[in-house]
């Protein structure tokens, strides 16, 4: 792109946003229209980077799921849109990246939301499926046979109404703080996007969901060591799962820690959001992680990863990458479906 055409659309858009916006923020005041702020772009593109990785990886097990007959079961399910949902979570960063690389680095919180609702939307469904992924596997120990026979579209469909009430809650108080404060500056990240009240009502559930998916995998281990006739296949889940979710977890944890001892020592704004750019960095690690754990921890997942490495990798350089001396049947004849 010509310098000419850059710096139109900068232009255009610091014409059209900059009076939108109230004046203040001492924050805003010394980085409005500033340029790069350079000491933070280390952390933004090694986000993107991570996206970038986290949008092959998260694919991966989307199509993994779908052309595999033995992962139709509930938690693949649950599984593949949880990864698809981390993606959408991390288009967020896209949006982040142009109002930061261009130097403008504040747009009026109202134009933050609408740009980022499809993001909020999938950072929404990512949180809440993981403890219903945690609740499916309770639900799997404590009564496998009706597990087994129930009724998946059914229950998956309830599944998915749960996702949508909790993201449609979450985006009201979202929207309403934004509808009335539409001029308040913003960076735009993903949790820019969610200030004051509905980012601490985003917070509080948050940790809410993270302990109840905590207790979840809690109940699961205790029935698998002392509850007689739960399967091999079984415990291999659980061991894929709880670090998937250790993952999740870590990453988010590390960031409300930072953002509450931050809070709690008073900090400047210049400082907290600093520290949020480098901590943000843990988050969409995790949203990636899924895949590489998968693949460490299970045949059948492992079996598919690596075929379609190798598919990429043979029409790139014309041979396989990746030798599998371990697995040696076919995905779609073993039935290991959690």
């Amino acid at each position: 792109m010509s310098n000419f055409t850059s710096s139109t659309i900068i232009s255009t858009v610091i014409a059209t946003t900059e009076p939108w916006i109230n004046s203040g923020n001492p924050f805003y005041e010394k980085y409005k229209n500033y340029g790069v702020i350079w000491p933070v772009a280390p952390a933004l593109l090694a986000i993107l980077a991570c996206v970038i990785i986290g949008f092959w990886c998260n694919g991966n097990i989307v199509v993994a799921t779908w052309k595999t007959r033995s992962l139709h079961g509930t938690c693949n399910y649950l599984l593949a849109i949880s990864a698809a949902a981390d993606s959408i979570h991390g288009t967020s960063q896209f949006i982040q990246a142009f109002i930061f690389f261009t130097g403008i680095n504040f747009i009026p919180l109202r134009l933050c939301v609408y740009l980022q609702t499809f993001a909020l939307s999938g950072l929404n469904f990512g949180i809440i499926l993981i403890l219903l992924i945690g609740i499916d596997r309770v639900y799997s120990v404590m009564l496998p046979g009706r597990h087994r026979t129930m009724n998946s579209n059914q229950y998956m469909i309830f599944m998915m109404i749960i996702c949508m009430g909790y993201n449609i809650i979450l985006l009201y108080f979202t929207y309403d703080f934004a509808l009335k404060n539409p001029k308040e500056p913003s960076g735009c990240s993903i949790v820019d996007a969610m200030p004051s009240t509905p980012g601490n009502i985003w917070f509080y559930l948050c940790v809410i969901l993270n302990i109840l998916t905590v207790l979840c995998y809690v109940v699961v281990w205790l029935a698998i060591k002392f509850k007689s006739g739960v399967s091999n296949s079984t415990k291999r889940v659980f061991k894929s799962l709880s670090l998937v979710t250790a993952s999740v977890f870590f990453g988010w944890t590390i960031n409300a820690v930072c953002r509450l001892t931050l809070t709690f020592l008073e900090v400047k704004l210049e400082t907290f959001w600093f520290a949020g750019m480098y901590t943000g960095i843990f988050v969409n690690i995790a949203c990636g992680l899924n895949y590489f754990i998968l693949y460490a921890t299970s045949n059948e997942y492992s079996y598919v990863f690596k075929s379609y490495l190798n598919y990429v990798s043979e029409k790139l350089i014309g041979r396989p990458v990746v030798i599998d001396r371990r697995v040696s049947i076919q995905p779609s004849i073993v039935s290991t479906r959690m």
